[in-house]
């Protein structure tokens, strides 16, 4: 059954930033440097004989500071999440980044889900490419069911979900906007516990992002899912995700994020997605986001919490590029 879906939706984020300081080098006092003549001083003479040649005379030389370094300071990091939508951009060579978060979600009002820690670890091992690795996540699932009597019980059950592993490869930037993009193939590692695939399980993500100015820009992924159910079938799903992101600085951003997933089997689902991060320094991000369903087949609501870190150094000139400017 096909969907036409219009989604008009007004933006508008004001925060008070704090300010981001930014120390000043002071250039360096000039020095005189007295330059050697070619040949040897000529002898003293009297005051009423003038000299044949003029003397040596000292110049003023001003030293210009060396140009900039770059360093680790010039990359800040930048999680996948707390949108749904993976950043377009890859750790660098040198880092690797952990990002770590908890999520409570209301199915309908019979029943939820709470997972965590949501653990994925990414490794920069060239200038555009990273390794990937998601933990097996821990979740508790409850439902409020009815037996034969009529009488209404709550049914619960605890697990972890497959771990994920695979890697991105950043494509961008392209054309003269500098638009990102990248590819993020990985399979889905069967963890042995039930209401899980049992099966190797394909996907594959291609999230975007387009800077619009210093403050503004838009970005995206479309991804591919294929997960084999506890039927043994598979239920291809088609996901698309579109964020619109105002950032202050380096330092605090917020989004508003459409996400619409397409499946092979069942009818497709809406929602929609709002969230923030602040970044005290340019190895730490904590984030919080939360949503609501856009029609009955999404979830009714969710929140979450998250906190992501960067650990190792730079060790290459040419670093990543960071969605967060200065």
């Amino acid at each position: 059954m096909s969907q036409i879906i219009l989604l008009v939706v007004a933006f508008g984020f004001f925060l008070f930033s704090l300010p981001v300081l930014a120390a000043d080098q002071n250039p360096q006092s000039p020095q005189l440097v007295e330059h050697s003549p070619a040949k040897s001083a000529p002898p003293l003479q009297s005051v009423n004989q003038a000299p044949s040649k003029s003397a040596p005379q000292l110049q003023p030389v001003k030293l210009t500071s060396a140009p900039p370094v770059l360093g680790e300071v010039d990359y800040w990091i930048d999680p996948d999440r707390p949108h749904i939508a993976d950043s377009s951009v890859n750790v660098p060579k040198g880092l690797m980044l952990q990002e770590n978060g908890f999520q409570q979600l209301y199915a309908n009002r019979r029943s939820g889900i709470f997972d965590f820690p949501e653990t994925l670890m990414r490794l920069g091992v060239t200038n555009k490419t990273e390794l990937r690795f998601s933990t097996p996540n821990y979740f508790s699932q409850y439902g409020v069911v009815l037996n034969s009597d009529l009488i209404s019980s709550t049914q619960r059950s605890v697990g972890f979900q497959n771990m994920e592993a695979g890697f991105k490869r950043r494509l961008g930037p392209i054309g003269p906007t500098k638009f990102q993009i990248s590819v993020n193939p990985y399979i889905s590692v069967p963890s042995g516990f039930s209401n899980q695939s049992k099966r190797v399980d394909p996907f594959i993500k291609f999230p975007f992002s387009q800077e619009i100015n210093e403050h503004w820009d838009i970005e995206g992924m479309e991804s591919f899912f294929d997960p084999t159910g506890i039927d043994g079938r598979h239920n291809l799903d088609w996901q698309n995700a579109l964020v619109l992101n105002r950032s202050w600085g380096r330092q605090k951003n917020v989004f508003i994020e459409y996400v619409g997933d397409v499946f092979e089997h069942g009818p497709m689902s809406n929602l929609i997605h709002f969230g923030g991060a602040y970044r005290p320094t340019w190895r730490q991000q904590m984030d919080v986001q939360f949503g609501f369903r856009m029609n009955n087949a999404a979830p009714i609501a969710f929140f979450g919490f998250g906190y992501s870190f960067l650990v190792g150094s730079l060790n290459t000139p040419r670093l990543t590029p960071s969605r967060f400017k200065r």
